[in-house]
């Protein structure tokens, strides 16, 4: 075998070479495309590992756990939910020295699920112009829990706040998917 000297070679002096693998003669489009490929590759990537993560449906990324940092309450949901298919939010709480939990549901959350479905049911339900309170009892310093069940009439962003005791309001954001 003979080694290759630059006597052999085809290049001309001055002129700039294809990067390694690339042919010499790929024009402005084709570099276009090749780059929008990438990306479209890219984003396809990030939408697979979402969805494995459970950004819509069911994974780690599908439930939230809201928690007041005052009190021991919390509140579950899921974040991506379905039209027409019912949806539970779950809230926690430790009852009073007289048993009494009071939970506040704001008007539009409550509007924006049908039928919805206080368990264990509340003893009384009020309903104001911000929102919508169930009274349940328990016995005293009883943690408490209420699975609040509705669902979705249309799709888009759903948000909403849960006020439980005389804690600070909790933001629910669900994404309802069709």
């Amino acid at each position: 075998m003979t080694p290759v000297t630059d006597a052999d070679s085809d290049v001309t002096p001055g002129v700039a070479l294809a990067a390694p693998g690339v042919p010499r003669d790929v024009t402005p489009f084709q570099r276009a495309m090749w780059r929008a490929q990438r990306v479209a590759f890219v984003l396809q990537l990030g939408i697979v590992v979402a969805a494995l993560l459970g950004a819509f449906g069911d994974g780690p990324l599908a439930r939230v756990v809201v928690s007041d940092a005052a009190s021991t309450d919390t509140l579950r949901y899921e974040r991506a939910v379905r039209v027409e298919a019912p949806t539970t939010v779950a809230v926690s709480h430790e009852a009073g020295a007289d048993g009494a939990v009071a939970v506040a549901l704001s008007s539009s959350l409550v509007e924006a699920l049908d039928g919805l479905h206080v368990v264990p049911t509340p003893r009384r339900a009020l309903a104001g112009s911000d929102g919508y309170i169930w009274h349940t009892g328990a016995s005293p310093r009883a943690r408490v829990s209420l699975q609040l069940t509705g669902t979705p009439r249309s799709p888009g962003l759903l948000r909403g706040t849960v006020r439980i005791g005389q804690g600070r309001p909790m933001v629910i954001a669900m994404l309802v998917l069709p």
